[in-house]
């Protein structure tokens, strides 16, 4: 149960990383980030134009998103323990 939790995790964040890929392409004016549809080509275009960043950035955001849940968990279940 908690791989599974863990595997929801990352694939949020591997998401999220394929968004700021968008976002970082938005700003080297391949696209408009702002708008719906270029939005939409922006997150489809970053991963064939340029896989191995795109990947790598998306892995990165998985894997900060499953250590950050880590993070907090510790965080919070330390204070519920002390008070």
């Amino acid at each position: 149960m908690k791989s599974r939790k863990k595997f929801l995790t990352f694939l949020i964040g591997f998401i999220a990383g394929d968004f700021v890929h968008a976002y970082i392409m938005d700003l080297q004016d391949s696209g408009d980030f702002f708008n719906l549809d270029g939005l939409m080509i922006l997150l489809v275009a970053g991963p064939t134009t340029s896989p191995k960043l795109c990947l790598t950035i998306m892995l990165i955001c998985g894997v900060f998103a499953v250590l950050l849940k880590l993070q907090l968990s510790k965080l919070l279940h330390s204070k519920k323990v002390n008070h």
